[in-house]
C-alpha cells in the first residue's frame, strides 16, 4: 500500500510514449475490429453490454440499486485462498457510475471493457478475501486514477505507458479478512483521445497466509529543494510487485538543521546543505540523498529591454549535397552564428534540436546532443536544447539536464515545442514542471512553444497543479510563446493560445511570453498561390510538401512580432528554418529584410512591461467553464474572431496571424487555476466566463458593444493601428484577400492627422518626435507564384514535392532562386502614401537607409516624393517601394525672427575690450549660432526662441575688467594660498613645491612684492634638498686587487661635494679616505692581510645652505684575496697552451684542466711563470682551463677567485 503526505506529492513524471496521431496504434487497431459504445450511466439509463442486454447502474457515488451481490463466504474463500478469483467487467460485483464507454474486441478478457475519461466517474467491486487486483490497459494516451478502498483514499495509479493489454494496473494484499469494496475513479480531464482508464476485469484472494513486504520503493529517491518549499514522498511497501496494506513506515532526517519531516512524508527544506532521509518499514529501509539550496541568479537577462530571439538548429537526417548537414539546411552552428548581426548577438540563442523523433533511445540523438552542445559552449554560443514535442516518449533526464547546466556556462535551458499530441497531459505537466525546477536552480530557462487545439491541449498542461504552482513559484523562469500554425483548425474554433500565453503573463506565471510564428501555417491551411483560394488537395497525400511553407509571405513574421512586442512579448522564434533564416550558413532575406527590421525596433525601441499592459488592460477572458477554444461549437461564432479576427481561410478565422484592428488590443485568456488569485490583484478588470457570455452578450453585436464600452476608438480605418505612447504601428491587415486599405492616426498635436493609404503585405511605424516624423516602412513580398506553376496536385503526373527530409529541392530553389540579390521576384514596387494635415510648409524627407538589391545595383524603394497644397495645407508623401526603407519627416515651420533679430543687433554693438575675454567669448560664440538660425529660412520657432535665449544669457553674463592694482592682487593670490599649502615637507612635496615656484616665477615684479610668504617657499626648497639628498642611495662594489689589496668603487652621486670612506676595525669605524669633489668614485685599500674579511662604509657628502649633509651610508664587506686573473688560449696541433695576464704581489698560480665534469690540477706554477702548456690532448677532443693566483700568508696560501673557463678544442 503506498503512504503519501497530506500536502503536495511530488510525483516523478512517468515516462512518456508520446502520440503522433490523435489516437494511438493500439486504439487504432482497436477502432478497426471493436464497437465501442458512449453511453451515459444515470439512474434510468442502465450500462449497455455488446449484447444489447441491460445492467443496473449506480445513480451516484455512495449509493446503489439492490441487485443480487455473489459474494463467497469465509469457508468457500479459505478453500480458493490459494488462487485468485476472476471477476469480469459484466459481473453483477462490478458497479459504475458515470460515464463509460464499452469496448469489445477479443483481446479483452472476457470480450469487452469498460473506459471513461470522464472525472469522478467510478467501478467498483465488492468482495471478501484478503486481496485485490485492478486489471486494464496501458497506453500513451492514458491518465490517472484514484483507487479507494472501504471508502477511503489509498493511492492514484497511472495507467499511462507503452500499450499493452490485461495488464495488472494495481495489486493490494494483506488486507484482514473480510468483505471490502475496491472503487476505481477516473481522475481526467475529459479530453477527447486522452486521459482513459480501462476497467478489463479484477481479481480477488482470500488467501490468508503471511504476507512478507520485501520491497521499498520511495518515489522520488533523490530531492533537490529551495530553502522554505516543501515536497512530499510517495512511499510503495510491496511484496514482489504488490502492495502490502497498511504498513508503517518512519522517515528520519540526517539533519534538521538542512531539512525537516512533517505530517509523516512531507519534506520542507531549511537551510542550504545536504542531508540523507532514512526511510524505513519493519526490516526494510532505504536512504534519499536531499540537497536544499537557494535560488540561481539568470544565467541570461530576458526582459522588455533584452529581448530574445531563438534560431532553430535542428539534425539534419538525411544529408545531401545540397544540404550536407549536421543541421538541416547544411548549416552549421559555428558559422551560422557568425552570420548573424553583430548587433543582434547578444539577443540572440539557438535552440539544438536532436530531431523529429525527440526520444532520447532514438539512434544518434545523445550524440548529435553532445557533439552540438560541445561545439556551442567552446564558442561561447547561448542554446537550448529541445527535449520535448508530439512524439516524445522518452525524455531527456533531469540528471542530464542538470549536468549540462553544471558542465556548460552557455547552456541556457530546455525547450518543447508542439505539445498537442504528446500523449498523458498530467505526465507532461509534471515533465515540464521538473525541468522548470531545475532552471531555477542552475539560473536556466524552459520555453514551451505550442498552439492550443486538439481540445485545448497546452491550456490542459498549465492549468495542472503542480505546473501552475511550479510555474508561480519560478515565474522569472519560464517562458511561454504561442504557435501561429492551427494544426487541428478544422476540429476546433480557433487557436487562442496567444490569449492564453498573455493571459498566464498578466496572470504572473510567467516573466516573458512571445511567438513562434510558423510558415506551416500556410500549407496546414490550405494556402499555396498568393490570394488564391485554398487548396486542399496540395500535400494532403504522401510526403510533406514544403512548397507551402516557403510560399508563406515574408512580411507575415515581422508584422506579427511587432504586433506582441507592442503588448509586451519579448522572445521570438521562427519556423520552417529553411524559410525565415536561411541555409548553408547564409542569413536570407526573410531574416535580413523583415524579421531583422523588426528586431531592431525592439532593441532601438520600447517594449512595454507587465504593469502598463495591466492598466491598459479593461476585459479579461475567464475560463473556468470553457476555454475560447469552445465557443465555435457551443454558438455559431467565436469571441476573439468577433473582435479582431482575420478573416483566416474562407472567413472562418482561425489562425489570427494578422488581426483587424488593434482597438482591444489583445484579448487575455486566464486559465482556471489562476482565475482568483488574478481577480484580487486586478479587480478592475472585467472578467467574463463562457457562461457570462453566453447569458449577457450571445450575440456579436452585443459582445462588441461591451468591449467598444471599454476600449474607445482612437483611430479610424480600415487597416490595423496600434498605439504605444508616442508610435502608431500600422499594417494592411488583409493578408489572404488583395485589397488596398486606409488608417488615419491622431497626431498628439489634435490639430493634425497621419493617413496612410498602403497595399497588402505593408507595415508603417510612425513616431512622432519634436516637429518631425520618424518612419519605418517595410512591404517586402517576393512573387513566389512560379513555384506553383504547372503544379499537379494528385493523380498521373503529379507534381514532385519538395520534403525538406527527404530531398533538396527546396534548398537548391533557395540557393538559385530565392537567395542571391537580383534572382529572387521581388522587382514588382508597390505604393504607399502618407498625408500630414495642417501643415504650415512643405515638410522636408530625410531618408536614413534602407534596403539595396546589390544584384541589379539599385534600392528597393524610390526617392518619396511630397506634394503640398498650401489652399489645403495637406502634405501628400508618395513611395513606391518593395523593401524596407526608414526616413524622417521634418516639419517646416514659419518662425517669427522679430525678437532675434533685435537682440543680434544689441550684442554686435558691444565693445569687447571692456570686458573679461571668458565671459565675452560665451557672447561670440551665441552671436555666431544666432547669425546662423536667422540666415536659415527653414529654421523654426523652437529653434529661432532657443538662439534669442542663448544671446540673452550670454550679454547677461559679460563681465567688465578691474583696475591694475587689483588685476596684480588677484594673480598674486593664489600664489599666496599655493605657498600656505605647502605645510610639513617630505619627499612628497616636491611637485607642490615646484607648483608653487612656478606660479611664482610667472608674477610680476609689482605682483611678486605681495607674496609676503616668500621665504616659506625657500625654506621648503632647502629643506626639500636636503632631503632628496639624505634619501641617495650609492651604488657600491668591492673586488679583489692584485695580491691582497680590496678595490672600491660606487656611482656618482649628482651634486655632491666629495665622498667619506670608513673602515670597520675591532667593531669601531675609522675614516681611512675623505675624497673632495665629485670626479673620484674608486678607492683602494691596501692595509690588509691576506685571507682576512674587511667592512667598508661610503656615503657621499653636500653642502646645503651652510649645512653639511650626507646621503645614506652604504656598506659592503670583503675578503683580501688575490685577484682573478685574466687568461687566454692558443691552441697547436698536439698542445693547449694558457697564459695570462701577471697578477702583482702573488705567489704562485694554479692552473685547472678538465674533460668531462670533473677538474683535476694540471699545474701548479711560480710566480714568475705566465703560461702553461699542456701537450696531453688528443685531437677533436674538448678541454675546459681556468686559472687562480694564490699568495703566501704564513703557513697558508690565500687563494683568488678564478679566471673565467676557457674551452677549446684540441687540433
Amino acid at each position: 500500500m503506498k503512504w503519501r503526505g497530506k500536502k503536495l506529492t511530488a510525483l516523478l513524471a512517468a515516462t512518456c510514449l508520446c502520440l503522433s496521431t490523435p489516437l494511438t496504434a493500439a486504439a487504432e487497431l482497436r477502432e478497426q475490429s471493436s464497437v465501442i459504445e458512449h453511453v451515459e450511466t444515470e439512474a434510468e439509463n442502465p450500462v449497455q453490454t455488446e449484447d444489447g442486454s441491460a445492467q443496473e447502474g449506480r445513480t451516484e457515488a455512495g449509493s446503489e440499486t439492490e441487485t443480487d451481490q455473489v459474494l463467497m463466504d469465509e469457508n468457500q474463500a479459505k478453500e480458493a485462498s490459494a488462487d485468485w478469483v476472476e471477476v469480469d467487467n459484466k459481473s453483477d460485483l462490478v458497479k459504475y457510475s458515470g460515464k463509460w464507454e464499452v469496448e469489445t474486441g477479443d483481446s479483452h478478457i472476457g470480450g469487452d471493457a469498460r473506459q471513461s475519461n470522464a472525472p469522478g466517474a467510478w467501478a467498483e467491486v465488492t468482495f471478501t478475501g484478503t486481496g485485490i487486483r485492478w486489471i486494464g490497459q496501458k497506453d500513451t494516451n492514458y491518465g490517472e486514477a484514484r483507487l479507494y478502498l472501504d471508502g477511503e483514499e489509498i493511492d492514484r495509479v497511472n495507467a499511462a505507458g507503452t500499450a499493452a493489454m490485461q495488464e495488472d494496473l494495481y495489486t493490494l494484499v494483506g488486507i484482514p479478512f473480510g468483505e471490502h469494496t475496491l472503487r476505481v475513479e477516473a481522475v481526467g480531464p475529459e479530453i477527447q483521445y486522452q486521459n482513459y482508464i480501462e476497467v478489463d476485469a479484477f481479481e480477488y484472494t482470500g488467501d490468508t497466509s503471511e504476507v512478507k513486504a520485501d520491497t521499498l520503493s520511495v518515489n522520488p529517491d533523490t530531492i533537490s529543494l529551495k530553502v522554505g518549499k516543501t515536497t512530499s514522498l510517495s512511499v510503495d511497501v510491496l511484496m514482489g510487485t504488490a502492495h502490502v496494506y497498511n504498513q508503517e513506515v518512519e522517515v528520519v532526517s540526517s539533519n534538521e538543521e538542512i531539512v525537516k519531516v512533517s505530517d509523516g512524508l512531507t519534506v520542507a527544506g531549511i537551510g542550504i546543505g545536504s542531508a540523507v532521509l532514512t526511510v524505513t518499514s519493519k526490516n526494510l529501509e532505504k536512504e534519499i540523498p536531499v540537497d536544499v539550496m537557494g535560488k540561481a541568479a539568470l544565467r541570461m537577462t530576458i526582459d522588455n529591454e533584452h529581448p530574445l530571439i531563438i534560431h532553430h538548429m535542428a539534425r539534419e537526417m538525411n544529408p545531401s549535397e545540397a544540404t550536407p548537414g549536421p543541421i538541416q539546411g547544411g548549416h552549421d552552428i559555428v558559422t551560422f552564428w557568425n552570420q548573424l548581426p553583430e548587433n543582434q548577438k547578444p539577443y540572440s540563442a539557438i535552440v539544438i534540436h536532436p530531431g523529429y523523433y525527440l526520444n532520447v533511445d532514438y539512434p544518434g540523438h545523445m550524440e548529435f546532443l553532445d557533439e552540438q552542445t560541445r561545439l556551442a559552449e567552446e564558442n561561447h554560443i547561448p542554446f537550448f536544447v529541445m527535449v520535448g514535442n508530439s512524439f516524445t516518449s522518452n525524455y531527456l533526464s533531469n540528471a542530464k539536464v542538470a549536468e549540462y547546466y553544471q558542465n556548460f556556462e552557455y547552456f541556457m535551458g530546455t525547450a518543447y515545442s508542439e505539445l498537442h499530441s504528446a500523449g498523458n497531459r498530467t505526465r507532461l505537466s509534471n515533465e515540464i514542471a521538473d525541468k522548470i525546477e531545475l532552471a531555477a536552480q542552475y539560473g536556466g530557462y524552459v520555453w514551451v512553444a505550442d498552439m492550443n487545439d486538439e481540445g485545448d491541449s497546452v491550456e490542459t498542461i498549465i492549468n495542472n497543479e503542480r505546473f501552475y504552482n511550479t510555474a508561480k513559484e519560478n515565474k522569472e523562469n519560464l517562458i511561454l510563446m504561442s504557435k501561429t500554425t492551427s494544426a487541428w483548425s478544422t476540429n476546433v474554433s480557433y487557436n487562442s493560445f496567444e490569449s492564453v500565453t498573455y493571459g498566464a503573463w498578466l496572470s504572473d506565471m510567467c516573466d516573458n511570453y512571445g511567438s513562434l510564428i510558423d510558415s506551416w501555417m500556410w500549407f496546414i491551411e490550405g494556402y499555396w498561390k498568393l490570394y488564391e483560394n485554398p487548396d486542399g488537395s496540395i500535400g494532403s497525400h504522401g510526403p510533406e510538401e514544403c512548397r507551402g511553407a516557403f510560399a508563406f509571405p515574408e512580411l507575415l513574421y515581422p508584422m506579427r512580432m511587432i504586433q506582441e512586442s507592442m503588448s509586451g512579448a519579448t522572445v521570438y522564434s521562427f519556423e520552417h528554418p529553411f524559410n525565415s533564416t536561411g541555409i548553408r550558413n547564409q542569413i536570407g532575406p526573410v531574416y535580413n529584410h523583415a524579421i531583422s527590421k523588426a528586431v531592431d525596433y525592439m532593441l532601438n525601441e520600447k517594449i512595454p512591461d507587465k504593469e502598463e499592459m495591466l492598466a491598459k488592460t479593461k476585459i479579461a477572458y475567464d475560463s473556468t467553464d470553457g476555454s475560447l477554444n469552445n465557443f465555435a461549437g457551443s454558438m455559431g461564432w467565436n469571441v476573439v474572431g468577433t473582435l479582431y479576427g482575420d478573416g483566416g481561410k474562407q472567413g472562418d478565422e482561425k489562425t489570427f496571424i494578422t488581426q483587424t484592428t488593434g482597438r482591444y488590443g489583445i484579448l487575455p485568456s486566464i486559465i482556471p487555476r489562476a482565475i482568483q488569485d488574478f481577480k484580487e490583484k486586478n479587480g478592475n478588470i472585467l472578467t467574463l466566463t463562457k457562461s457570462d457570455i453566453r447569458n449577457l452578450y450571445n450575440s456579436p453585436e452585443k459582445l462588441k458593444a461591451l468591449f467598444d464600452g471599454a476600449y474607445p476608438q482612437t483611430y479610424t480605418g480600415t487597416g490595423y493601428a496600434y498605439k504605444l505612447d508616442n508610435t502608431w504601428y500600422t499594417y494592411n491587415s488583409k493578408w489572404q484577400q488583395e485589397m488596398r486599405q486606409e488608417v488615419t492616426l491622431p497626431n498628439n498635436d489634435s490639430n493634425t492627422d497621419i493617413h496612410v493609404e498602403y497595399d497588402n503585405y505593408t507595415y508603417l511605424l510612425l513616431k512622432e518626435e519634436d516637429n518631425a516624423y520618424k518612419v519605418n516602412l517595410n512591404n517586402f513580398l517576393v512573387d513566389k507564384d512560379d513555384i506553383w506553376e504547372g503544379y499537379i496536385a494528385t493523380g498521373p503526373g503529379e507534381t514532385q514535392h519538395w520534403d525538406s527530409d527527404n530531398n533538396d529541392l527546396w534548398p537548391k530553389y533557395l540557393l538559385n532562386n530565392y537567395m542571391p540579390d537580383g534572382a529572387r521576384r521581388d522587382e514588382q514596387f508597390r505604393n504607399t502614401v502618407i498625408t500630414l494635415t495642417n501643415q504650415e510648409e512643405e515638410p522636408v524627407i530625410e531618408v536614413i537607409d534602407g534596403m539595396y538589391d546589390s544584384g541589379n545595383n539599385h534600392n528597393q524603394y524610390s526617392t518619396p516624393k511630397v506634394t503640398y497644397d498650401p489652399a489645403t495645407k495637406e502634405a501628400k508623401i508618395s513611395i513606391d517601394s518593395n523593401g524596407w526603407v526608414n526616413f524622417v519627416v521634418h516639419k517646416v515651420i514659419k518662425a517669427d525672427k522679430q525678437q532675434l533679430l533685435s537682440k543680434l543687433k544689441e550684442a554686435k554693438g558691444i565693445n569687447a575690450s571692456l570686458y573679461t575675454a571668458d565671459t565675452y567669448k560665451v557672447l561670440a560664440d551665441a552671436i555666431q549660432s544666432a547669425q546662423t538660425v536667422a540666415d536659415n529660412e527653414k529654421a523654426d520657432q523652437q529653434q529661432v526662441d532657443a538662439s534669442t535665449a542663448a544671446l540673452v544669457k550670454a550679454i547677461a553674463g559679460l563681465k567688465k575688467l578691474p583696475a591694475q592694482a587689483e588685476l596684480d592682487a588677484r594673480a598674486a593670490e593664489p600664489v599666496i594660498n599655493q605657498i600656505n599649502g605647502i605645510k610639513t615637507v617630505t619627499l612628497n612635496s616636491e611637485a607642490l613645491i615646484k607648483e608653487a615656484r612656478n606660479a611664482y616665477n610667472r608674477l610680476t615684479p609689482a605682483q611678486k612684492n605681495l607674496v609676503k610668504n616668500y621665504s616659506v617657499l625657500t625654506a621648503a626648497e632647502t629643506c626639500l634638498e636636503q632631503l632628496q639628498f639624505q634619501s641617495v642611495r650609492l651604488t657600491l662594489k668591492a673586488v679583489p686587487y692584485q695580491s691582497k689589496n680590496i678595490k672600491l668603487s660606487w656611482k656618482k652621486a649628482a651634486d655632491a661635494d666629495g665622498y667619506v670612506i670608513q673602515v670597520k676595525n675591532k667593531g669601531k669605524w675609522s675614516t681611512v679616505k675623505n675624497i673632495k669633489g665629485n670626479a673620484t668614485v674608486s678607492y683602494v685599500y691596501k692595509k690588509t692581510t691576506p685571507g682576512s674579511k674587511y667592512q667598508f662604509s661610503v656615503k657621499a657628502y653636500k653642502v646645503i645652505d651652510h649645512k653639511t649633509v650626507y646621503s645614506q651610508n652604504r656598506t659592503i664587506t670583503k675578503k683580501a684575496v688575490p685577484a682573478a686573473p685574466v687568461a687566454k688560449s692558443k691552441v697547436l696541433r698536439g698542445s693547449v697552451t694558457i697564459s695570462w695576464k701577471k697578477v702583482s704581489g702573488v705567489s704562485g698560480y694554479v692552473v685547472m684542466k678538465k674533460t668531462g665534469k670533473t677538474w683535476r690540477k694540471a699545474a701548479e706554477l711560480k710566480a714568475g711563470k705566465l703560461s702553461y702548456k699542456d701537450k696531453d690532448v688528443k685531437k677533436n677532443k674538448k678541454y675546459t682551463y681556468k686559472v687562480k693566483a694564490y699568495k703566501k700568508s704564513g703557513k697558508k696560501n690565500i687563494a683568488g677567485s678564478y679566471s673565467a673557463d676557457i674551452s677549446v678544442k684540441a687540433k
